[in-house]
């Protein structure tokens, strides 16, 4: 188990040192053509990440909810959930919008730059999340 969080540690540390230039667009697909889909609203949707990073520190077996309304001005509300049904991590990410693609991984971003939330499958078929305030570049 333990050489399992050191792998995926490494993954995460990959993801922070290498730019991440991805907010309408998924280049994890098996095609060479990166996929890019519209802004989704009036969804909650739940993911349960194995590991999520969230400003640095690692959290693990957590149930992301992400909850996009139907206006774009209020954002997206991202809450992290233990197995406890405790809320550890809470927050509205303002004027941003909320981008599903056809392999599930799920982006939270504004505009074409900033990544704010990140959830997607590694290739074991491990959930994987990264949420930073200041935005993933």
């Amino acid at each position: 188990m333990k050489v399992y969080a050191l792998l995926i540690s490494l993954i995460l540390i990959l993801l922070a040192i290498f730019p991440i230039h991805l907010v309408a667009q998924d280049t994890t697909n098996t095609e060479n053509e990166p996929e890019s889909v519209k802004p989704t609203y009036g969804v909650i949707i739940y993911r349960e990440c194995s590991v999520v990073d969230i400003d640095g520190t690692l959290k693990y077996d957590l149930t992301l909810k992400f909850k996009s309304r139907k206006n774009w001005k209020t954002g997206v509300l991202v809450t992290a959930i233990n197995g406890l049904g405790v809320a550890v991590y809470k927050k509205r990410f303002p004027r941003s919008y909320l981008y599903c693609f056809s392999n599930k991984s799920i982006q939270v971003g504004m505009g074409n730059a900033i990544v704010e939330v990140l959830a997607f499958k590694d290739n074991d078929g491990f959930w994987l999340a990264r949420i930073c305030e200041k935005g993933i570049y």
